[in-house]
């Protein structure tokens, strides 16, 4: 049960650093696109896209580490699975803005914001969870494995 409760409460801690995530990512993509609108350039709201996801990815990483896990995660790890998420995003934004222009930048951006959503928890909780190397604990650093073992 504590289990449970344990990965509950981890999953509305990612959705609170998410939705934080999300309007900083939405909000520096708006002003991009306000300020260098694309038109029908898929390829530069793209750009727009991955530029507002950099700026959210950096705070993500720190408010991921702190807050939904409690612990550091791999640089290598995070970005790994973000640039799923990105790829996913940026292909959404690229096709929206194609069919749709402006607007459709804007729908593609909100689908592909859905879609990583599920593609990140899942990879940062596989990362966190059961690919550890190393934790830093009590201002220590032990290998994950002896560690727990310790804890029990």
């Amino acid at each position: 049960m504590t289990r449970i409760l344990h990965h509950y409460a981890q999953l509305l801690r990612f959705m609170a650093v998410g939705s934080i995530n999300t309007l900083i990512d939405i909000s520096v993509f708006g002003l991009l696109i306000h300020y260098w609108n694309p038109g029908r350039n898929g390829l530069q709201a793209a750009l727009e896209a991955m530029i507002a996801w950099a700026v959210a990815s950096m705070i993500g990483y720190s408010l991921h580490s702190h807050i939904t896990y409690r612990e550091k995660l791999s640089w290598t790890g995070f970005y790994a699975v973000t640039m799923l998420g990105v790829i996913l995003q940026m292909t959404c934004v690229a096709v929206g803005t194609a069919t749709m222009s402006h607007i459709g930048a804007i729908w593609g951006k909100a689908v592909g914001i859905g879609l990583s959503s599920v593609v990140t928890y899942s990879g940062y909780y596989w990362f966190a969870n059961h690919h550890k190397s190393k934790v830093w604990r009590r201002g220590r650093l032990r290998e994950s494995a002896v560690f727990q073992g310790l804890e029990k």
